[in-house]
């Protein structure tokens, strides 16, 4: 049954209710349906294709979109001039290192129509923005394929974990997303909430609504566990996005929502492309329609699909690591990263130059039950200062252990909170190096 709309929190959400259909409703609107939903199918039919088929379907993807690049869109046609590199030079996947590299600032000094092929109207794109955590913010414009492309991706995950078109999901963001063409004739209902809500008031729509599907940042499902009370219906699906979903997170979510959460990677700039399965044995990478490249084990992404605004060998920032335990039980062959670790400035660096991510700190901190939440904050090259959700007894033990079992010594000093103070739409990140950013 069609959507309308109702008024629900801060946003305007949808609810199923009979609408009629105007007259003049338009033949591409259900083109790009069929589009979408077709998609979607080669997309999971992907997920078990054997690798030679792949690597034959990435390199043909790949081929076709250099030479679009090279010939419609402004700026790769300097960027690979520069750089003395041709479309007619890549030959197979092997010749991919020679592809010049896409770094942040190409995007943040440059306008975004200089990103966008020939042929489209920047007034027809859907611009939207990353949050700038790292930085100046980006802005990508996307046009009506570009935008299908990322909802292809984004759909594409829930549908391998058990979603159906007739879900009902509840989704908290700090803005309400599009309503798309499916929505308005029943499939696939979404209702938004806003950051800006309480999460009580989260609460109340979790128990009025009782969705099937919940999607939220990590730190917002960790903020609604900790309000919440037993679920009579807990959604059967919960993902999780945006964020480094902690250990200690997902155990409180898993607790308190009644199911154990999916961790999804991804960026605005190229939509989600790693994603976990429920055998939770790393991230599944969404190869038919994203190349991923692990350089000194940092992210470089290209979306092969993204044909208005290309996204070619971008240097995402993020750290990550291949398994190294073949594919997942699930039977799923696509590429398989055993772990993100999130921004590669989310660490500590030793003097020595060696760098320490979030897992080598939960590992010692998750040996004191007592520690409801942590953060650490690298201000200068040589201290750690630590935010603790405990108690001043608790936290100069933590310290201790921290100091015996770094690799080189560090200053440590510590802060002990009764709660974390949240930032409505700023993301919690449990790692922080300042004495980069200064």
């Amino acid at each position: 049954m069609p959507l309308t709309i109702q008024k629900v929190g801060q946003f305007a959400v949808p609810c199923l209710k009979p609408i009629k259909l105007e007259s003049g409703f338009a033949l591409g609107t259900i083109t790009n349906g069929i589009k979408t939903v077709w998609g979607i199918r080669s997309a999971l039919a992907s997920s078990r294709w054997q690798s030679d088929k792949l690597h034959v379907h990435q390199f043909r993807l790949l081929s076709s979109l250099l030479n679009h690049c090279y010939n419609r869109v402004p700026f790769y046609k300097r960027h690979f001039d520069q750089h003395r590199f041709h479309p007619v030079d890549f030959r197979s996947l092997a010749d991919l290192v020679h592809i010049p590299i896409l770094e942040k600032h190409h995007l943040q000094n440059s306008p975004p129509t200089d990103f966008l092929a020939s042929g489209i109207d920047p007034a027809g794109c859907r611009k939207i923005a990353t949050s700038g955590s790292s930085g100046n913010p980006l802005s990508i414009l996307l046009h009506e394929n570009g935008r299908r492309s990322h909802r292809i991706a984004a759909w594409r995950i829930l549908f391998e974990n058990g979603f159906r078109w007739t879900d009902q999901t509840l989704e908290i963001r700090m803005t309400s997303g599009p309503v798309y063409s499916a929505q308005r004739f029943g499939l696939a209902p979404k209702s938004w909430l806003s950051l800006k809500d309480t999460p009580a008031n989260w609460v109340q729509v979790m128990l009025s609504s009782r969705p099937e599907v919940l999607v939220a940042g990590a730190s917002t499902l960790r903020a609604l566990a900790e309000v919440s009370p037993t679920l009579p219906s807990p959604p059967r699906l919960i993902i999780s996005d945006s964020e480094t979903l902690y250990p200690a997170d997902r155990a409180l979510i898993s607790e308190r929502l009644g199911s154990e959460p999916i961790d999804v990677f991804g960026l605005v700039e190229v939509s989600n492309f790693a994603w976990e399965c429920r055998h939770h044995k790393g991230f599944h990478t969404s190869s038919d329609s994203h190349l991923v490249e692990l350089l000194n084990n940092e992210i470089v992404v290209t979306h092969l699909d993204q044909t208005d605004m290309p996204i070619l060998r971008y240097r995402t920032g993020d750290a990550a690591e291949w398994s190294n335990s073949g594919h997942c039980p699930c039977g799923r062959t696509l590429p398989l990263l055993s772990r993100v670790d999130g921004r590669t400035l989310d660490s500590v660096e030793l003097p020595s130059g060696r760098t320490l991510f979030w897992p080598f700190f939960h590992e010692i901190l998750a040996q004191f039950p007592q520690l409801r939440q942590w953060c650490i904050i690298q201000s200068t090259n040589r201290s750690l200062r630590l935010q603790l959700a405990t108690d001043p007894t608790t936290a100069a033990n933590i310290a201790q252990s921290l100091a015996d079992q770094l690799p080189e010594p560090l200053e440590i000093s510590t802060e002990t909170l009764a709660v974390f103070p949240t930032h409505t739409g700023k993301k919690f990140r449990a790692v922080l190096r300042e004495v980069n950013q200064q």
